[in-house]
């Protein structure tokens, strides 16, 4: 029976490992824009996105309730998807949405341009600030605020720009904005409501429910990243490449753990068995030593005499040498009808 840390373990390591291909692909794409046009927004959007991809592996590498070590490695996963993010952020700021071509000479479009001007909805971008407080959940709300305003931004882009292609993107930022959300809950201090603390756990209901969101995210944004990447010949066989490898890794990774873990309960359990029957034979022996030890003692002439007239202190005397020959630290002796004397 495979324990639910272990499928938690490995399912935490190959999500993060997914998201930071697909966050190295979307890199590969924005850099490959940014060698044509050398503008800074796309150099500070495939450096957020190389910082992300940092941030992914950084995060896949850390045990869930692991040593300090673990912990160290949650933070720089947390400061550098924190930096990605804002650099992101930043890159969609500099960059000014597409304008909306002069159509003012066609009479056509330019009334079908106003009828969907007239239904359509200006979405807004909600500001949020960088919660008060250095402790992991204060960051995990810090970065999952970041995510969130990046996806409002791509989703103004899509929206109330001309790159109707890039709401996937949204969709995608806004599945990691809420993953981030429902891992900050489960470091929320203890509650004193069990069933609360229990789904809060790590390895709970909450923190699968944050794996599920971030493969949601990683998988939509991975579809539309991959729709772009093989236009080219090169960049398929390199992405095909690049999954197999992963493919492959994380199926013998899991396997091997599996079969290890295995092998060192089995031994743990003959080990168990082996020591319990150990336990059961000493006890067992020092049991029928001791009883033989009494009845030789209850068959001496001084002890029986003692015991028919009752007589404690004879009874005393006469074990005298049965303490001292057998090390013994207390004796009860009674009567045929169990009476203790």
């Amino acid at each position: 029976m495979v324990s639910i840390q272990f499928l938690g373990i490995n399912a935490q390591f190959a999500i993060n490992l997914l998201a930071a291909f697909v966050a190295f692909a979307v890199c590969w794409l924005r850099f490959d824009a940014w060698t044509a046009r050398r503008s800074h927004a796309e150099l500070l959007s495939w450096l957020g996105f190389a910082l992300l991809t940092a941030g992914f592996m950084l995060a896949g590498s850390a045990v869930t309730g692991g040593s300090s070590w673990s912990e160290g490695l949650n933070g720089a996963a947390i400061g550098a998807k924190a930096l990605g993010l804002l650099a992101i952020v930043l890159a969609q700021l500099f960059e000014p949405l597409q304008a909306v071509p002069d159509i003012s000479g066609d009479s056509d479009r330019l009334a079908l341009t106003s009828r969907k001007r007239s239904t359509k909805k200006h979405h807004g971008v909600l500001a949020f600030s960088w919660p008060a407080g250095l402790n992991a959940v204060g960051a995990l709300v810090g970065v999952a605020v970041l995510a969130g305003i990046v996806a409002g931004l791509y989703w103004r882009r899509a929206t109330s720009g001309l790159e109707r292609h890039l709401k996937p993107v949204a969709y995608g930022f806004l599945a990691w904005s809420l993953a981030e959300l429902a891992l900050a809950a489960t470091h929320l201090p203890t509650v004193a409501n069990p069933h609360l603390e229990t789904a809060l756990a790590a390895f709970g209901p909450v923190w699968w429910l944050s794996l599920l969101l971030s493969l949601a995210g990683s998988l939509v944004l991975g579809r539309w990243v991959w729709s772009y990447l093989t236009k080219r010949l090169l960049s398929q066989l390199y992405m095909a490449l690049i999954a197999q490898v992963i493919v492959i890794f994380l199926l013998a990774t899991m396997s091997f753990t599996y079969l290890m873990l295995r092998d060192v309960k089995s031994a743990q359990l003959n080990d168990l068995q082996t020591a319990s029957r150990v336990l059961q034979y000493a006890v067992v022996s020092r049991q029928a030593q001791n009883e033989a030890e009494t009845q030789t003692a209850a068959a001496t002439a001084s002890v029986a005499s003692a015991v028919a007239t009752r007589n404690q202190v004879g009874l005393a005397a006469a074990l005298t040498s049965f303490y001292r020959d057998h090390h013994v630290s207390s004796l009860v002796v009674t009567d045929a009808s169990g009476g203790v004397l």
